[in-house]
């Protein structure tokens, strides 16, 4: 399953998030060379932010978007002594119709759905989440999360999580 962590900044992921969503980001790329390569036209783009079916669909036409996600993502590996291969869009984007290069800004909804997923998986994943290469407790890397949006019905998910 690809995830674009739409919203959340790089630096509150702990390190298997980061390492899993710059690995995935290219999964949207090569999306939209298929389509583009089978001459499936972009009419069916969800118009709105989605998890779940559709989700990468969202950014075929935000490729600004993912572009710029992908330079911060790097930038975060780097300072976390990781490396990668992946390289922003911007170094091949002619090779992409500009009409699709579009940016995204998410709504406090968009970030909401991304933390309470993010909040979900680490609550239910039996492994303590590691972070800058530390072992880190569930509830820090969840705190580090809440920082940026409050997940949806988090009272009662709160409850659910200690």
């Amino acid at each position: 399953m690809t995830r674009i962590n739409a919203g959340i900044p790089p630096e509150v992921l702990d390190d298997w998030r980061l390492i899993a969503e710059i690995n995935e980001i290219p999964r949207v790329l090569e999306l939209y060379q298929e389509r583009v390569e089978k001459g499936i036209n972009f009419s069916d783009i969800p118009k709105k932010f989605r998890l779940g079916d559709g989700h990468v669909k969202f950014f075929l036409n935000k490729l600004e978007y993912i572009d710029f996600r992908t330079f911060i993502l790097i930038r975060e590996y780097k300072k976390r002594n990781l490396t990668t291969k992946i390289e922003p869009l911007i170094l091949i984007g002619s090779s992409f119709n500009q009409n699709h290069f579009n940016d995204y800004k998410p709504t406090e909804y968009d970030k909401q759905l991304v933390v309470t997923r993010i909040i979900e998986t680490i609550k239910e994943s039996d492994k303590l989440p590691y972070y800058y290469g530390k072992q880190e407790s569930k509830e820090s890397a969840i705190n580090r999360l809440i920082q940026v949006a409050a997940p949806i019905e988090f009272k009662q998910l709160q409850t659910k999580l200690f």
